[in-house]
């Protein structure tokens, strides 16, 4: 039963990096607002603040949180000499330490992609 609840917890985190690849492209869309939409104060205040440095620092920080908790994990099962484990312990410590690394390289590639969409034309 707690396995399930496990797999569960992987089908979550599933849709949370879903979650975090739609809200950036809603941050896309409206960074490269051919004037489709009315032009949001918020929104624009939002991508004034987040800035390239701003973006990769936070995926930055995001993505080694996954790989120190992956590090963990990895001194857990050495630890153990290398053999077998539990797999309801094991997936609570991988499971979000690989949520993490890979929402902190989503979120390095769209810090990229935004800068890229907030250049503006020159000549």
């Amino acid at each position: 039963m707690i396995l399930y609840i496990r797999v569960l917890g992987a089908v979550i985190g599933g849709f949370v990096g879903i979650g975090l690849a739609a809200a950036n492209q809603a941050l896309f869309g409206q960074a490269q607002n051919a004037g489709l939409l009315p032009r949001q104060p918020s929104v624009d205040r939002l991508l004034t603040t987040l800035t390239l440095e701003r973006g990769l620092l936070l995926g930055l920080a995001v993505a080694l949180c996954g790989l120190f908790w992956s590090g963990a994990a990895f001194w857990q099962w050495r630890e153990a000499g290398f053999g077998a484990l539990d797999p309801r312990v094991v997936m609570r410590d991988t499971i979000p330490a690989a949520a993490l690394m890979v929402g902190g390289m989503e979120i390095m590639l769209a810090a990229f992609l935004l800068s890229i969409l907030s250049l503006q034309e020159s000549g």
